[in-house]
């Protein structure tokens, strides 16, 4: 992560045409900091995990016995209101409602259901566990697996139920379906599971 913040801040320093100087920073730079983050995208939280790196970076130069300015210890606001709106989940009811649900009368259901089961106990993004994820990616009761946004591979431990999808699937994980079904069928799994509360966003 540190490294990918001074690679963030090299990129930052192109397009505003100046060098950062630890001596020399002001809260001016922090809120350009923040702008460059903004205009890319970032969210907010992830934009202030970044902003706690530069002050760790400042902070550990500063105990190093270099020239640092003392903007590390002001107060930078960041913006969130942006991103208050409510978004949909699950409750370990709805949930459990899901996974003790027998779909074996739809076969197309029965295997959204599996891979929503997949995706739900691994944490893994649809494009990581709908489409890369392989019976070969497990090992001794673990899953591991590069995922496709961060380039990260992540280690996670076999999840009960998803041993469970692994058996009903004869010691494979089960058929793969593309995104665009799977939202489709996991809004028909929601019906037959009479999870219906409305939700805006």
């Amino acid at each position: 992560q540190y490294k990918k913040i001074i690679s963030q801040l090299k990129d930052f320093e192109k397009s505003v045409g100046y060098k950062l100087v630890l001596k020399d920073m002001t809260l001016d730079n922090f809120y350009e900091i923040v702008n460059y983050f903004e205009e890319n995208d970032y969210n907010s939280s992830t934009i202030s995990r970044n902003i706690d790196r530069v002050r760790f970076f400042l902070n550990r130069a500063s105990e190093e016995g270099l020239k640092v300015s003392n903007v590390r210890s002001q107060r930078v606001y960041i913006d969130k209101d942006s991103e208050e709106i409510e978004k949909p989940y699950l409750t370990s009811l709805e949930i459990n409602k899901i996974i003790n649900t027998d779909f074996s009368f739809d076969p197309e259901l029965n295997i959204a259901k599996q891979n929503y089961t997949i995706l739900l106990f691994t944490g893994l993004r649809g494009s990581d566990g709908l489409k890369k994820l392989d019976i070969t990616n497990i090992d001794n009761g673990f899953i591991k697996i590069k995922t496709s946004k961060t380039g990260q591979t992540v280690v996670l431990p076999v999840h009960d139920e998803i041993k469970k999808v692994i058996k009903q699937n004869f010691g494979n994980l089960r058929p793969k379906i593309n995104l665009t079904d799977f939202n489709k069928a996991i809004k028909r799994i929601a019906q037959v599971c009479e999870i219906d509360q409305l939700i805006e966003g």
